[in-house]
């Protein structure tokens, strides 16, 4: 779904209900004001015994609880990892003339992501609790390095407290994370690490390419980033693995105990 297209779902509402078809909107959370004029559609309808609506949509605060309420809820776990989530964000992207310091500032942006999504596996070691970082943070990261990336000398300063500030650091509340995204923020985003050239690693043995189109940065990153994410691709020890195993345990020990599982 997006802007205007209110009429079209409407009228795609009402031939639904009608002749019995199967129906499917997606992207809702794009455009929440579709909702009332769904469930005005579907009070005002006679509907067909076959008709089935089909309404996909990212996790929104703002969505009607009442729309939720009557919906049969089922929720897309998707692959971990951070090839797997880097080429998510990659999936979102369309094709355009990009240089190829913008790039590899969005290689940089989605590996960036996908660390401070995949840390939450260790909980509490990684993160002191679980932060939504979602996908509008990186749709909206990446609008902003593409305008302040694209010609010019780059404000990394500038680029950085957006990220910090505006983007990713409004949803924490603890120093001990604010201190992990500076960190990130500080090695990744600078003019040392991004330089439009060859020869800088986002981690040791993942090399940013030079190019200036997203299809070879998805090439690159589905052949040179592991399957398994290693705890040193997060700047942390070894042996967290071993500590987030044990806590699982007991927390599930405990579940069992209370009656949970």
């Amino acid at each position: 779904m997006g802007q205007g297209q209110e009429t079209a779902a409407a009228e795609a509402i009402r031939r639904a209900t009608a002749e019995g078809f199967w129906l499917c909107l997606g992207n809702v959370h794009l455009m929440l004001s579709i909702v009332p004029v769904i469930q005005k559609e579907l009070a005002l309808a006679q509907i067909h015994k076959d008709f089935r609506l089909w309404l996909t949509a990212e996790a929104d605060n703002h969505f009607s609880p009442i729309m939720l309420q009557q919906c049969m809820k089922v929720t897309f776990e998707p692959p971990p990892g951070i090839k797997n989530n880097m080429l998510r964000t990659y999936g979102q992207i369309e094709e355009a003339k990009r240089t190829a310091l913008t790039c590899q500032s969005i290689f940089v942006l989605a590996w960036m992501h996908a660390l401070l999504q995949e840390r939450r596996t260790y909980i509490p070691q990684a993160w002191t609790k679980f932060y939504e970082f979602s996908n509008a943070d990186v749709r909206v990261a990446r609008v902003l390095i593409e305008q302040l990336t694209g010609q010019g000398d780059t404000d990394w300063e500038f680029i950085r407290g957006l990220l910090q500030f505006v983007i990713y650091g409004g949803r924490i509340e603890s120093q001990f994370d604010s201190n992990v995204l500076v960190s990130y923020l500080n090695t990744l985003f600078n003019g040392q690490k991004i330089t439009g050239q060859r020869g800088q690693q986002v981690a040791s043995g993942i090399e940013i390419i030079t190019a200036d189109n997203i299809k070879e940065f998805v090439n690159h990153t589905a052949k040179s980033i592991p399957d398994e994410d290693e705890p040193a691709l997060f700047g942390l020890p070894a042996n967290i693995r071993f500590s987030w195993q044990l806590t699982e345990a007991e927390e599930t020990v405990a579940r069992m105990r209370n009656g949970d599982l």
